[in-house]
């Protein structure tokens, strides 16, 4: 979800709700200790896809977890999110 808030102590909030759209799903590593599966894609609404991402997912022979590492690019307009950067604070970073 999109949020695009105003600068601190403004009511005004408006949301925009993504999907992903896988693009691609590629094993990059197959062994007998660890199998690496890689999920490509971009987060979309109807008016807009953006934020290409991939998600990786680890498994280890005989582990019961999964590890996933979620990596995105923001290559939207810089300028629609510096008050929204700014108010999470070192939260995002």
């Amino acid at each position: 979800m999109c949020d695009d808030r105003p600068a601190e102590g403004a009511a005004a909030v408006k949301t925009e709700s993504f999907v992903s759209e896988i693009g691609a799903v590629t094993v990059e590593q197959r062994g007998p200790v660890r199998a690496v599966v890689k999920i490509e894609g971009k987060h979309q609404s109807p008016e807009r896809a953006w934020l290409p991402f991939s998600v990786r997912l680890y498994f280890s022979a005989g582990g019961e977890a999964v590890r996933l590492m979620h990596s995105f690019a923001f290559d939207g307009d810089e300028q629609r999110i510096s008050s929204a950067d700014s108010a999470c604070g070192s939260a995002c970073r």
